[in-house]
């Protein structure tokens, strides 16, 4: 099925939602508004159309409860999980608590819109945030090496508020989980305000083993954004990265245009880990494609462009 599903499809990059505003219920929105596709902007990108393998065309949910119905995998119930997350928490009123769910059961939002998630803890920001994932993974998913696992991408500090604002992305081994983010503020006091989180895979197992090499993978990237180049024109690039996720080759398409740019990654597509190659690709026609490819057949999983 997976397989199917994979085969010549393009992804967008959209995320659904669940509310809940209590302990006693998990509550799915109204997602009739949801049921109509986007339309994209005029002349936003050529000649390609953005698909989302993982959003259930029933619902147009992004690794969708149907889908994932589908796919005989049910969303979690983590109702006990609230309440333990309430019990803890300084709320005066449970209705200020908000926590929106992926259809999966894996919290999009955790919030107290009348204050905070906790009471003022001691520590680093960082170790604040990491304790309160762990403290409660029967919520968020993560057990507690996967969030000791954790890559830290962004620790900013506001300098007037004392507020400090970290993102992580999972890790499957030494692989990230492709848009998994996950944000967590924590005030001057030590406060947890939010906690938002991405596409993750609780316990996820993969093989690191590609069927492609890396030129392989990004010979079937140019194809699937319409251009024909042989894996063998595909050459590392002399040029120097700040970030060592990604992997420069040089653009086959010519000099001056600007690099190519891969990594292997894992990608969450109904609750299932897939092994891929995630490439940004400039094209002769001034797009740069954003594409996922499945590192064991080479099929499209994602490519979403911009100009």
């Amino acid at each position: 099925m997976k397989k199917m599903l994979l085969a010549g499809l393009i992804l967008l990059l959209i995320l659904p939602s669940f509310v809940v505003s209590s302990a006693a219920k998990l509550l799915p929105k109204d997602t009739s508004a949801d049921l109509t596709p986007a339309t994209p902007e005029a002349d936003h990108h050529r000649g390609l159309t953005n698909v989302d393998v993982r959003r259930a065309p029933e619902s147009l949910e992004l690794n969708g409860a149907v889908a994932l119905a589908t796919d005989k995998r049910a969303p979690v119930d983590r109702t006990a999980a609230v309440d333990t997350l309430i019990a803890g928490a300084p709320i005066a009123d449970l209705n200020s608590l908000v926590v929106d769910l992926h259809p999966s059961g894996v919290p999009k939002t955790v919030v107290n819109l009348d204050g905070v998630l906790t009471s003022p803890r001691s520590g680093s920001p960082d170790a604040i945030a990491r304790d309160f994932l762990a403290e409660h993974s029967e919520l968020f998913g993560l057990s507690v090496d996967e969030v000791a696992n954790l890559h830290v991408t962004m620790d900013n500090l506001d300098a007037e508020s004392g507020t400090t604002y970290l993102k992580y992305e999972q890790m499957v081994g030494s692989l990230p989980v492709f848009d998994s983010e996950i944000g967590v503020t924590i005030s001057a006091s030590g406060e947890v305000v939010i906690v938002n989180q991405g596409q993750t895979l609780p316990g996820a197992v993969v093989s690191t083993d590609a069927a492609l090499t890396d030129e392989q993978a990004v010979a079937k990237a140019f194809a699937h954004c319409g251009v024909e180049i042989s894996a063998d024109a595909v050459r590392l690039s002399a040029a120097k990265r700040e970030t060592s996720e990604f992997t420069a080759y040089e653009n086959p398409l010519g000099p001056g245009r600007p690099d190519v740019l891969a990594q292997k990654t894992v990608v969450n597509i109904l609750g299932q880990a897939v092994l891929a190659y995630r490439t940004i690709v400039p094209t002769q026609s001034g797009e740069v494609y954003n594409t996922l490819v499945d590192a064991a057949s080479g099929a499209l999983e994602e490519v979403a462009g911009t100009r």
